[in-house]
């Protein structure tokens, strides 16, 4: 299950929570599409992707500030995922975009890891 973080500044007047939330839903099925890889385990629905939102306090972090909004992808690490993941991150950079606010400065890192997921 892909976790998504979304950190904004919010010292953006665009960026409200009303704004974020909606990104976010939007952001899964693109996110899903753009991850799924023919290995097993590796096709995703908009189900399958998990958001986190949070706001950017400048008192809790330093550098970065530069960005209006960033976009941390955590996936399982697929070798079909890991041969164009580049690509993927172009592709899902280039889908993500227009559906943000003019103007929006930020970026797009898909991090994948060996993982394992577990519900109880």
């Amino acid at each position: 299950m892909p976790l998504v973080v979304i950190t904004a500044n919010r010292a953006r007047d665009e960026l409200t929570w009303d704004v974020l939330r909606q990104f976010a839903e939007r952001l899964q099925p693109e996110v899903a599409h753009v991850l799924t890889c023919d290995d097993e385990g590796g096709q995703l629905t908009r189900h399958d992707i998990e958001v986190e939102v949070r706001d950017l306090n400048p008192q809790r972090s330093i550098g970065g500030d530069q960005y209006d909004i960033r976009i941390v992808v955590l996936a399982n690490d697929y070798p079909t995922r890991r041969a164009d993941l580049f690509e993927r991150s172009e592709q899902l950079t280039d889908q993500l975009q227009p559906l943000l606010p003019e103007g929006i400065h930020g970026f797009v890192w898909i991090l994948l890891a060996p993982a394992a997921f577990v519900e109880f």
